[in-house]
C-alpha cells in the first residue's frame, strides 16, 4: 500500500505540470481584450507581495492576453521612482495622473485590481 502512495505521489507532479500549462494558456473570449489597465499593485521596492503581483501582471500581459493593442497601463500613488522605473523596463506605460481608478475603457479592456479597496472598486 505504502510502494502504491508513492507510485501516485511521484505521478502528480506530472499532472500538476500538465494543468499549469492549461492554466497559461489564453481562454476563450481573452482574445479580444485589448488593453490592461492595473491599479493597485503597491511598491515593488518595498512589497515582496507587490513583486508577485507585478509577476502575475506580466503573465497576464504576455501570455493570458494575447490581443493587447496597446502597453499595459499602471497606477499606485505607492509606486516610487525605482517602481516606476521597474515597469517602464517592463513596457508598461504608468499613468501619470491618479484617476482613482475611473479610467474609462474605450475598448475590451481587463482590469486587473490585485490589492484595491473596494471603494475604488465601483469607479
Amino acid at each position: 500500500q505504502q510502494q502504491q502512495q508513492q507510485q501516485e505521489v511521484q505521478g502528480q507532479p506530472e499532472r500538476c505540470a500538465g494543468n499549469r500549462q492549461g492554466l497559461l494558456a489564453p481562454q476563450p473570449g481573452w482574445q479580444q481584450v485589448q488593453e490592461l489597465v492595473i491599479f493597485g499593485l503597491g511598491s515593488m521596492q518595498t512589497s515582496s507581495t507587490s513583486r508577485y503581483q507585478l509577476a502575475m501582471a506580466s503573465l497576464l500581459a504576455t501570455k493570458l492576453l494575447p490581443g493587447l493593442q496597446a502597453p499595459p497601463m499602471a497606477f499606485d500613488p505607492a509606486f516610487t521612482p525605482a517602481d516606476v522605473a521597474l515597469l517602464h523596463s517592463m513596457g508598461i506605460a504608468v499613468i501619470s495622473n491618479n484617476q482613482l481608478c475611473a479610467h474609462r475603457a474605450h475598448v475590451p479592456t481587463f482590469f486587473y485590481l490585485p490589492h484595491l479597496e473596494g471603494r475604488l472598486c465601483d469607479n
